[in-house]
């Protein structure tokens, strides 16, 4: 999971420290426990400039990596650091990422086992979207060694089609964007109406 990002828009509450909408925990907390019930475990978390505060948020016992370098290497290297792992395969998710229900999650690793593709992604009927993505160990090590890719969904583009395996979700219930104060109240003023429907 990353969380590297300084999160300045979110104000003097890092957004992965705020409350679920309607709900106790943190969403950092919130997205590690939907991760597990998924079956995707152990949870590693890529923190950055903010880190000490983080990890005060997260009450959850998970492996915790710090990227140092990310102010001056840029968002990559937090995506790299995380492809730093024996795994045979790697679920990238960024923290402030709505994730779709854990059927869906579970779609991903069986989609990436029967096939040939080397990473496996959602998007809503739109073709928007792409988080979380589902990636091959032998992508993950291509990514560790490449210098000048920038961004994943370069990387990702960059594969031939076979390689890349995007799965169709419907849409589901989502928060906003949740970077503001005001984002986080336009969830709440959500939650409230889905809540009066049966």
């Amino acid at each position: 999971m990353l969380a590297a990002g300084r999160s300045r828009r979110s104000g003097r509450i890092h957004k992965s420290c705020r409350r679920v909408p309607g709900g106790r925990r943190t969403w950092l907390e919130e997205q590690v426990l939907r991760l597990r019930r998924a079956g995707f475990a152990p949870v590693r978390i890529i923190a950055g400039q903010r880190s000490r505060r983080l990890w005060r948020c997260c009450r959850l016992r998970v492996r915790r990596r710090i990227n140092w370098q990310a102010a001056r290497l840029g968002p990559f290297s937090s995506v790299q650091l995380g492809m730093t792992t024996t795994s045979s395969s790697i679920l990238m998710v960024q923290s402030d990422t709505q994730l779709p229900p854990n059927a869906q999650l579970r779609r991903l690793r069986l989609a990436l086992s029967a096939s040939a593709a080397m990473a496996v992604r959602l998007v809503d009927q739109r073709g928007h979207g792409g988080h979380p993505v589902l990636i091959g160990k032998t992508l993950a090590q291509h990514i560790r060694a490449v210098s000048d890719a920038g961004r994943l969904d370069h990387v990702l583009q960059s594969l031939p089609a076979n390689a890349l395996a995007t799965l169709s979700v419907r849409r589901f219930r989502s928060y906003p964007r949740l970077n503001r104060v005001k984002e986080w109240k336009m969830a709440m003023a959500q939650l409230r109406v889905w809540a009066r429907r049966p």
